[in-house]
């Protein structure tokens, strides 16, 4: 998995919607090799979205999920798949914790590779994967409200290697 990875250079490639990024130094969110399938990479772009924004307050949740995927998809879908020959998947979620239903299907895609590999209940694991994305939505939204407590904020990823029955009993959650 990389964060924040390169796209390949384009050679020429010509894209049908306006908005498709074509900047020799465009990044993806994350990159993750073999996701999905066997030696293809992932590309990931994340959005969260405050869904009482004034602009938004028209459309119903799952209306906002498909119109803002819709719109990730025009700048990256085409030249990740053509250009990188990836998978892109759009991880659209809304600050109130509702997510859209690309974002669902990979989350349920991680929850359950995580779970076969770590040999836990399905289950307690995409609770610890839905506790985690929810506290970083939240520590994400006070860092836009009160600015960061350092002067040069680094991006940490956070390994989830600790069992997830255990995190589940500790945020009382069961």
């Amino acid at each position: 998995m990389k964060v924040e990875p390169d796209l390949l250079p384009l050679t020429g490639e010509k894209f049908d919607h306006k908005t498709a990024k074509v900047a020799p130094d465009v990044r993806s969110d994350v990159r993750a090799r073999g996701f999905f399938s066997k030696e293809q990479n992932a590309f990931f772009e994340f959005r969260i979205v405050y869904p009482f924004a004034l602009s938004y307050l028209k459309f119903a949740p799952p209306d906002l999920y498909e119109r803002v995927a819709h719109l990730r998809k025009m700048e990256y879908e085409h030249r990740i798949n053509q250009v990188d020959n990836g998978s892109f998947t759009p991880m659209i979620m809304l600050s109130t914790g509702g997510m859209g239903a690309e974002m669902t299907i990979a989350m349920k895609h991680l929850a359950r590779k995580l779970a076969d590999k770590r040999k836990e209940a399905y289950p307690a694991v995409m609770t610890m994967l839905r506790c985690s994305m929810a506290f970083n939505v939240a520590r994400s939204s006070l860092v836009c409200l009160r600015g960061s407590r350092t002067r040069h904020a680094k991006q940490v990823l956070e390994k989830l290697d600790n069992p997830s029955d255990l995190m589940v009993q500790e945020l009382h959650l069961r």
